[in-house]
């Protein structure tokens, strides 16, 4: 914004727009540290290019200050990075490294507590690790209830009946709806070794699965990425299964710490 001071010279601050809300990424969201303090490198940086007095200045970084503690920034935090910005003092200094031609790189997707493990892991192996935005919360509601049964490329769970604690989870890449009218006809068949632990288990308890309360908790189209991912599922609740917990094979024992 430009405007005159008192001595009729021409002077520019920050200018922000009525409707501007002050929401940024809150410091306790599912990104990165760098991803987080970012948001005030880029808020101190546009002031010191705009701002031509020191009195405005000094009000926008009041003003990113108080802004930043309302979107749960702790204050140690913002002071830590507005001085690093100011003196130009972050390790980085802004400027991406250097890549050596040697370095082995590894993308991952950033779930907190969960991909800085991998990552310090793999830095013992020399490997680099970078982290890739996830799905929305949006995306991951964005399975409509009238349109589930048809949904194709799922990881699917299904609870038996209440008084007990046991859950089946499989994948398919046909229609849910599919999938388990074979769960279902299986479940009045004799019991064999062919079928699944869900219909094996309603033959010989005589218990009836929650067959209209399936659930989806993944969606995935590659048949590769669906079965690594039914794996984990299925290792991370293995005490209340029905599974045979075959699908666990395709999946390394390095990641059973982390999930």
């Amino acid at each position: 914004m430009c405007y005159r001071d008192q001595e009729n010279k021409v002077q520019t601050k920050v200018y922000k727009k009525p409707t501007h809300t002050g929401q940024y990424g809150n410091y306790n969201s599912n990104q990165p540290y760098w991803v987080k303090i970012s948001t005030i490198k880029t808020l101190v940086n546009r002031a010191k290019s705009i701002c031509t007095t020191e009195k405005d200045f000094e009000l926008e970084l009041k003003y990113i200050k108080n802004i930043m503690k309302l979107n749960d920034f702790p204050s140690n935090v913002i002071d830590k990075i507005i001085h690093e910005t100011l003196n130009n003092t972050h390790p980085n200094n802004g400027n991406k490294r250097d890549r050596n031609e040697d370095e082995i790189m590894m993308h991952i997707p950033y779930e907190r507590g969960v991909s800085e493990k991998i990552s310090r892991k793999a830095k013992r192996f020399g490997i680099t690790t970078r982290f890739t935005k996830t799905k929305s919360l949006k995306s991951i509601l964005n399975i409509e209830e009238y349109d589930k049964w048809s949904s194709t490329g799922v990881i699917y769970k299904v609870n038996c009946q209440d008084d007990c604690d046991k859950i089946y989870i499989g994948e398919t890449g046909r229609t849910l709806e599919k999938r388990l009218k074979e769960h279902q006809a299986d479940s009045k068949k004799l019991p064999s070794e062919n079928m699944s632990g869900l219909s094996k288990h309603a033959i010989e308890v005589g218990h009836q699965p929650k067959w209209k309360e399936v659930n989806i908790i993944c969606k995935e189209n590659n048949i590769v990425k669906r079965k690594w991912k039914e794996a984990a599922f299925i290792l991370r609740n293995k005490d209340y299964l029905l599974n045979k917990k075959e699908e666990i094979k395709n999946l390394s024992s390095i990641w059973e710490p982390i999930i």
